[in-house]
């Protein structure tokens, strides 16, 4: 676990059979589902050997109902999908998803008693999903079920998506926070208008913001706030609610470490990934910010580059009017988001990590990617001319899918355009001479 992580659900852990496939991970996935509370048993109950409160029967007609708890699914498994990330180009992400089945042949999963009597009504129950290397836990997912379907091959198809989801409902007309408070008190307040109790991790955030009313569901609320503001914000891994400030490229402090990928690169220290699309677009690419706030205030900056001044315009607004308060905040976030997208960079769209792959240890470096980490890539390729040409650059991880079968553990990772870039100078294309002591030949 990370340092701000929450504590994960108490549960019994299900031993792992010497012979099953997930005894070869070097992971152990772990799927806790929140049971209903069992409620006190009913007259007409089927079995007709049941008396009313014999002596040594376990029936008891008058038992309270039960405390909920989680229990561990793992060893019922058979498919697993955690999907989280993907925003869209203006980096406002998506519901994280969590898609996993259940061998149902016990009877262990099913809704509904031998009588036809529903017996556990799972949606809105919670949804924890986590992973153990030896004695540490890494947090996957934590959402609520909002699907659960039985199926004619004796399981379960469980739906779950992250508290996005219940944000995204409306709540009618309301009027949050106070005037000239930050992106993060801001959020906060949103939130607890829709009666979110779950944790947060907020920061402050650089303008001030205006105070009006919006019939926009708390999530459109909180994602315009962001916008205003140039930060980002989504759920983590655990389930917290996360805001980072316009700073947010410069990657996570609780991160362990800033792992370096590769694709084609194969001597350099770094792990190989797999089908790896690298995707120049104009997505994220800026020359003319214009933004305007709730008063009518307009800010605009504009690139100075000539080279894309010669091309088609690219231009970054935003679909509502920001809440920003004073002209000099919103001409200082103008410049911010031309700085941050003004420059044509290079992003990896996706790449995949093999965590079974027997020649690299990827289990514990797969398995903690997060979204808001920040990571280098390599990658040869060859430059205009004919000459050889590497990246090495610095990204912010956007994407987490992780695809878990029985015999294999995928994890698909995707990133925003590079933020950063190292120049790689070689021995016979350099501007610098052999005893340069500024010379670095390498990475």
């Amino acid at each position: 676990m990370r340092a701000y992580d929450r504590t994960p659900p108490a549960y019994t852990p299900h031993p792992i059979p010497p012979g099953s496939p997930l005894s070869r991970f070097g992971a152990v996935p772990v799927i806790l589902v929140e049971r209903q509370p069992s409620q006190a048993y009913v007259w007409d109950d089927e079995d007709p050997a049941v008396v009313w409160d014999a002596a040594g029967d376990p029936y008891v007609w008058d038992a309270p109902a039960s405390a909920a708890n989680f229990i561990d699914a793992t060893c019922d498994f058979q498919a697993l999908e955690v999907d989280v990330g993907r925003p869209d180009d203006l980096n406002l992400f998506a519901s994280g998803r969590c898609l996993f089945s259940l061998d149902n042949r016990s009877g262990q999963w099913s809704t509904y008693d031998a009588g036809g009597r529903l017996i556990y009504y799972a949606p809105g129950r919670r949804v924890r999903v986590l992973a153990k290397i030896g004695t540490e836990t890494f947090w996957l997912f934590a959402g609520y079920i909002d699907r659960w379907d039985d199926t004619a091959a004796d399981s379960v198809t469980v739906e779950a998506h992250d508290r996005f989801a219940t944000l995204a409902q409306p709540v009618g007309k309301f009027t949050p926070g106070t005037a000239g408070e930050t992106a993060g008190p801001r959020i906060d307040a949103i939130r607890s208008r829709a009666g979110d109790g779950d944790p947060v991790r907020l920061e402050a955030g650089t303008v001030t913001l205006t105070r009006q009313q919006t019939d926009r569901s708390p999530l459109e609320e909180i994602q315009v706030t962001a916008l205003s503001d140039g930060g980002l914000v989504y759920t983590d891994a655990d389930g917290t609610l996360v805001y980072r400030d316009r700073l947010w490229p410069r990657g996570r402090d609780d991160q362990p470490t800033i792992d370096r990928f590769t694709d084609n690169v194969c001597d350099a220290d770094a792990f190989m990934v797999w089908d790896c699309q690298l995707a120049t677009v104009d997505d994220y690419l800026a020359t003319v910010v214009h933004l305007e706030n709730v008063a009518g205030l307009v800010s605009e900056a504009v690139t100075d580059d000539e080279l894309l001044l010669g091309g088609a315009p690219f231009p970054l607004t935003h679909p509502d009017p920001d809440h920003w308060t004073t002209q000099a905040e919103g001409d200082k976030l103008a410049g911010a988001l031309l700085n941050l997208f003004g420059d044509p960079t290079v992003g990896v769209a996706s790449m995949t990590l093999h965590l079974v792959d027997p020649l690299q240890d990827l289990w514990r470096v797969g398995i903690d990617k997060r979204l808001g980490d920040r990571i280098e890539f390599l990658h040869d390729f060859v430059a205009a001319g004919g000459l050889p040409g590497t990246f090495d650059v610095a990204l912010v991880v956007t994407t987490v899918a992780h695809r878990v079968t029985p015999d294999a553990w995928l994890v698909e990772l995707g990133t925003t355009q590079a933020v950063e870039a190292t120049p790689v100078q070689r021995w016979d294309m350099t501007h610098w001479t052999w005893d340069d002591p500024l010379a670095r030949w390498d990475h």
